[in-house]
């Protein structure tokens, strides 16, 4: 294989990303040259990179880096097995290096690429997977659908969604196409997002394309499925193919979790109500993280309260509808609030439904806290019998008397005798026994 080093290192340097540190197989933690193209492995994904002067199966390791970034980029490099292929042998001009041999057939099979049909803007596309894998839990066995990105597709809307059952991120995408829903496991999107970032060139649109996709898309990302029962994504920009394995099940469904009807719109500056919920965070953490919001017509006061401690801070709002409170979790409100700029809208419709966040990028739905608030009523007051019922209410004069009855004889009970302790009996025996001195003297006598 004649390959520039330019090329053969900007090729290795990218899908490096994919090779895991610590592979379980010597061929996994190397990058396989075959038939015009290159290509990574991990049990997360596949990446393949076209490469026309990728022609005879060779695997190199990552190792080989090290020799070509002090090689110039202009210069050819020969890779040639060698001494019965026992060897790797790359020859750049006068400089030579040998990586150990290992057989291309030892390496997983690359998964053959699909036709993709969809095409979307990938920028917009990757910003909205990355927010969303914000709000991703760690990884719940018990709930599998939660453990990654959704991507909902649908001739009328498309979004992306995400939650961990106390809050939940969604936001639309420019893409509308049949109805297709995809779980991206939350481990790859990190690695996924790295190669859309180094694959710089641009992707021209297709020709046929919608006009307005042309004028605001940066670069167009090809995404399709495949394999059995569609749990094969693939992503494909510029050169580079990526194959990603999606986790098994189905999307919950996020729209049912988005409230629809409000008592109360509060149009707050997000960084005014970010500092004022700093502002009470200490004395929140000591009352399991518990903030209050409450809310008149001009203002927005936001305390929080533990044993020994009070704190509180207000900001100016714009009201649209009722006067109301409700209470969140610190880490969930400030997590949202730290990196939002400008206005933000909060809608409410019951201290004990969820709220929805708006900020004109995404949407969040926060679940609220249950907490007792002034003038709320016990939810089961004790019952009071009437003042005028008297204790006790004689029979009517012309009820029948019961007839008498004989009341059953009790069983004569046995005295219990009273259990005496192990100690106390002992003490007890060595009272009445007598001693050893006495009835020596009386034999004496």
């Amino acid at each position: 294989m004649r390959i520039q080093v330019r090329k053969l290192r900007e090729t290795m340097l990218l899908l490096e990303t994919v090779i895991p540190k610590k592979p379980r197989f010597p061929a996994f933690g190397r990058i396989l040259f075959k038939d015009g193209k290159a290509v990574a492995y991990s049990p997360e994904m596949t990446a393949i990179v076209e490469l026309r002067e990728a022609s005879e199966p060779v695997l190199l390791s990552l190792g080989l880096l090290n020799f070509l970034r002090h090689i110039p980029g202009e210069t050819i490099a020969e890779i040639t097995p060698r001494d019965q292929k026992s060897q790797t042998v790359v020859i750049c001009g006068k400089s030579k290096s040998t990586v150990p041999w290992i057989d291309p057939e030892s390496f997983p099979a690359t998964p053959d690429i699909p036709e993709l049909d969809l095409h979307i803007d990938g920028d917009r596309l990757m910003v909205s997977i990355m927010m969303a894998s914000l709000y991703v839990p760690i990884r719940d066995k018990s709930r599998i659908a939660l453990n990654g990105v959704s991507v909902l597709i649908g001739p009328e809307r498309s979004f992306v969604a995400a939650g961990d059952g106390f809050r939940m991120f969604f936001k639309d995408i420019p893409l509308r196409a049949d109805e297709r829903a995809w779980i991206i496991p939350d481990e790859v999107i990190s690695t996924l997002n790295k190669f859309w970032l180094k694959t710089r060139q641009p992707d021209p649109p297709e020709i046929d394309a919608l006009l307005t996709q042309v004028m605001l898309s940066k670069r167009i990302m090809r995404v399709g499925t495949a394999g059995e029962e569609d749990r094969m994504l693939f992503a494909q920009f510029g050169k580079t193919t990526l194959a990603i394995p999606l986790v098994a099940g189905t999307p919950p469904p996020w729209m049912n979790l988005v409230p629809s009807e409000f008592k109360s719109t509060l149009k707050i500056a997000a960084q005014d109500l970010y500092r004022a919920v700093e502002q009470v965070a200490n004395t929140a953490i000591d009352n399991s993280n518990i903030v209050r919001l409450e809310w008149g017509k001009e203002a927005l006061r936001i305390s929080a309260q533990s044993e020994d401690q009070f704190a509180e801070a207000s900001v100016k709002i714009a009201l649209e509808g009722e006067e109301g409170h409700i209470a969140f979790n610190l880490r969930y409100l400030s997590d949202y609030l730290k990196n939002r700029q400008g206005f933000i809208e909060m809608n409410v419709s019951a201290p004990q439904s969820p709220g929805l966040f708006l900020d004109g990028v995404c949407s969040v739905v926060i679940m609220p806290m249950n907490v007792k608030w002034a003038g709320d009523e016990p939810e089961n007051p004790p019952e009071e019998p009437p003042a005028d019922t008297p204790e006790t209410t004689p029979p009517p004069d012309d009820a029948a008397a019961p007839a008498e009855t004989p009341a059953p004889q009790e069983k004569e009970k046995k005295p219990k005798w009273p259990r005496k302790k192990k100690g106390a009996e002992d003490a007890g025996a060595e009272k009445e026994k007598p001693s050893r001195k006495k009835i020596t003297s009386e034999k004496v006598s």
